[in-house]
């Protein structure tokens, strides 16, 4: 399964496009879906699976819906990051897009 089939926001899609990846683990092909749904999922599978990723796609895309949901109810403006994307299996290196 590719993560653009996920129907993620572009700029999570293009921070994870950026970090090399086109194709989702088989462990992220599993639980994506169901925690994009809104599911509690638990996950036991070795390192480098990609576990991490399947929370943090997760809690970037609440994140930026219920920011979304601020912005048109606010005048204030929220964080000036839309999205971040963060990986411990890339030398810990951290990814932010920007607005």
């Amino acid at each position: 399964m590719k993560f653009e089939s996920l129907n993620l926001d572009p700029k999570i899609l293009s921070a994870i496009t950026e970090m090399g990846y086109e194709k989702c683990t088989p462990v992220q092909e599993q639980a994506l879906p169901e925690s994009l749904a809104g599911n509690d999922v638990a996950v036991q599978a070795q390192t480098g699976t990609g576990k991490t990723a399947v929370f943090l796609v997760t809690a970037l895309r609440r994140w930026n819906s219920r920011r979304s949901s601020f912005a048109k109810t606010s005048t204030t403006a929220p964080s000036p990051y839309s999205a971040a994307w963060g990986t411990t299996s890339r030398k810990g290196r951290f990814q932010a897009a920007r607005r």
